[in-house]
Order: C-alpha cells, then sequence, then structure tokens
C-alpha cells in the first residue's frame, strides 16, 4: 500500500465532507428544506441513498483495508452512488424550479464536493495493492491502515450514518410540508 497516496486520499475525503456538510446541512436542510416540498422530495430522497453509500464508502476504502470480494463490493457502491448523483443532477432543475433555482454558491459547492470525491477515492484505489483486486485476495488486508485513515474514516462513517438516519426521519409525511 502506498501509504502517501492513502493519507492524500484521507485529506480530499475529509474536505469532502467538510463541503458537503455545509452543502446538505445548510442548503439543503436549513435554507431550502428540500423534504418539504412536493417537487424536491425525490431529490431530498436520493441525498439520503448518498449518505448511505458515503458512510458504506467511508467504512469500506477508509476504516478497513479492504480487498477482494470487499474491494470490488466497495467498487459496486461507488457505481450506484454515480447512478444517484446522475439521477439528482437530472432532476435539479426540476427539483428546484419553484425554490429559484440552483444558487451559485451551491453550484460551486457542487462542483468543490464532486472534485474532492472522485479525488478521494481515485487516490485510496491507486494507493491499494495491484493483489488486493484479486477475487481470492483476504477480504480484510493484512497491512494496517494508518491510524489516522481509520479514524477519519470511521467518523465520517458515524457522521454520515447520523445524517442518512435525519433524512430518512425527515421522510415522514409530517415533515413533509413547506410549513414544517
Amino acid at each position: 500500500m502506498h501509504v502517501d497516496m492513502m493519507m492524500a486520499a484521507t485529506l480530499c475525503f475529509v474536505v469532502h465532507g467538510l463541503v458537503g456538510s455545509v452543502d446538505g446541512a445548510y442548503f439543503h436542510l436549513q435554507k431550502y428544506k428540500l423534504h418539504t416540498h412536493e417537487e424536491s422530495f425525490l431529490e431530498h430522497q436520493l441525498h439520503t441513498f448518498r449518505a448511505v453509500f458515503l458512510c458504506l464508502t467511508a467504512l469500506l476504502l477508509f476504516a478497513l483495508n479492504s480487498g477482494g470480494w470487499l474491494l470490488w463490493l466497495t467498487v459496486v457502491v461507488l457505481v450506484a452512488d454515480l447512478v444517484v448523483l446522475t439521477w439528482d443532477v437530472l432532476i435539479e432543475r426540476a427539483s428546484r424550479k419553484e425554490l429559484g433555482g440552483l444558487s451559485s454558491r451551491e453550484y460551486l459547492i457542487h462542483v468543490h464536493a464532486t472534485i474532492l470525491h472522485v479525488a478521494s477515492f481515485t487516490l485510496a484505489f491507486a494507493a491499494k495493492p495491484l493483489a488486493a483486486w484479486d477475487l481470492s485476495s483476504p477480504a480484510l488486508l493484512p497491512v494496517v491502515l494508518p491510524w489516522l485513515v481509520v479514524a477519519c474514516g470511521t467518523t465520517i462513517a458515524a457522521i454520515s450514518a447520523m445524517s442518512s438516519s435525519q433524512h430518512f426521519w425527515y421522510w415522514r409525511p409530517k415533515f413533509r410540508r413547506a410549513e414544517a
């Protein structure tokens, strides 16, 4: 494993988490309250699934040193996340129409978060030894990840799990009214 590359991946992942937190907590939940508008509720649901995927990838790639089938499962989760992200982008114009569209600031946050997201996983995958990609490789590689990588991965997984729970909580009908 390339430790320096994994540390760079972790730095990108943490900054992605911070940028994404501003987007999710401020723009999505506070300012626009996407969960309270019928036209943006699907967008809120898609964000819920993305939070679940972020939790899984934080665990599988940063908290654990996955290999073999577990590493390939991480790829599957990331592809599912990409599908949901694509769907999110495709519906965003209609979802935000009644809210005045996507602001320049939020658009900028989306661009930066996406760049950091892609950079973090690209670097983390590149840090894996070639043998880790073999399906016969152990699901948990014997090499221990640096403590900072594990701590950041575990922390982001926990925060993403809480965010997922909050997003699911807002699926309840009582929160689906603009006056909520």
